[in-house]
């Protein structure tokens, strides 16, 4: 399934996590040149995905602990292209480095919201058939090695939306993701995991502090 464009709604709070605020509470008034570079930044964003569907019981392509239980997985790339990005190497190069860091925000914000926008809506499709997320499994993290890269990469039809990488498995644009999701008749228990984990700004973990219907599935 190509999505050639992806919805994305930024909020000043979500760039300001991603520039070292964590996850504090912003009451103040917002600073006028974020907000504007922001809003030059989210001009700049073409998110774009493509979603495969596979069968884990047909296919061993990846540690089979992963999907266990999973009658189904979607392999999802994800970008937000590489305007934002050329834009903010200019910015680093005459030396405005104070809204360049803000555009790399900006487009970090913006692709990790596409990804969320895509797994909703696939999570609202498979609901209707009875089956639950899984966490998000990609290369590098969530137990999946960076050598599954290339398979996933295949899989998903990466290269429709743009996306290349290389020898050393980084991608470009840079800006993009690259995961697999499960679908299992067992809805994952992400409170049990979050209890003892200490990272607290995971999608995951807002899914059960917020409510299921604020979060991503």
């Amino acid at each position: 399934m190509l999505l050639p464009q992806v919805p994305v709604s930024l909020k000043y709070e979500q760039v300001l996590r991603y520039l070292g605020h964590g996850n504090q509470s912003f009451s103040g008034k917002p600073d006028r040149f974020i907000t504007e570079t922001i809003t030059r930044g989210r001009a700049l964003l073409h998110p774009a995905a493509v979603v495969a569907d596979m069968y884990p019981h047909e296919q061993e392509v990846w540690p089979q602990r992963l999907l266990k239980c999973c009658l189904k997985a979607s392999v999802v790339a994800v970008t937000v292209g590489e305007t934002i990005e050329q834009e903010t190497n200019r910015l680093f190069q005459i030396g405005e480095t104070a809204a360049a860091v803000i555009l790399d925000a900006v487009a970090t914000a913006g692709v990790e919201a596409a990804a969320d926008w895509v797994v909703h809506i696939l999570a609202q499709q498979n609901r209707g058939r009875g089956l639950f997320a899984t966490p998000r499994y990609g290369p590098g993290y969530g137990g999946l090695a960076m050598e599954y890269l290339p398979t996933l990469y295949e899989l998903a039809g990466a290269q429709q939306i743009g996306i290349t990488f290389n020898q050393f498995y980084q991608m470009t644009p840079v800006k993009t993701l690259l995961f697999v999701i499960g679908w299992s008749v067992n809805k994952y228990d992400h409170r049990s995991n979050c209890d003892w984990c200490s990272k607290k700004d995971c999608q995951f973990r807002k899914i059960w502090e917020e409510g299921e219907d604020q979060g991503v599935l």
